[in-house]
């Protein structure tokens, strides 16, 4: 699997180090943000893949944080949202918004990362779709022969 860049937006150290924790078994790229302004830097300079995101956090929630990806470019990150309040109702507001999916606290390491990993492969699937479709069709031949 290639690098996963995971940008986590919490204003809890306590999730960043769980996060870093599970990430240092992989090859999972992290960077941290604990409000929109400090997020919205990180997705303009080093856009990430996924975005793990607190329903409510000082300053944003989870529908800001939605309104900032889809600005993101052509690919947006997949958004994973995180609540100890976390119900089917949450679910259905985040998935009908364009979110990934939504996780309740505290963390279950195994349900973290497999929503990770599969949100991951949909954006890269997504990423190679949209990449080949821009390349000429001379490139994109040799490409799509190689693989």
């Amino acid at each position: 699997m290639e690098n996963v860049s995971v940008l986590l937006i919490s204003p809890f150290d306590s999730d960043q180090r769980l996060l870093a924790s599970i990430f240092t078994r992989s090859k999972w790229r992290l960077a941290a943000a604990t409000n929109l302004d400090t997020a919205r830097e990180i997705l303009s300079s080093q856009p990430p893949s996924i975005v793990v995101t607190e329903d409510r956090f000082p300053g944003g929630n989870w529908e800001a944080v939605l309104d900032v990806v889809t600005c993101a470019g052509p690919v947006r990150p997949r958004v994973i949202v995180v609540s100890r309040l976390a119900d089917d109702n949450l679910w259905q507001r985040v998935l009908d918004a364009g979110g990934y999916d939504v996780l309740e606290k505290p963390f279950e390491q195994e349900s973290l990362f497999l929503s990770i990993s599969q949100a991951w492969r949909q954006w890269q699937c997504e990423s190679t779709r949209i990449r080949t479709a821009r390349l000429p069709v001379d490139e994109a031949a040799v490409t799509l022969a190689a693989s």
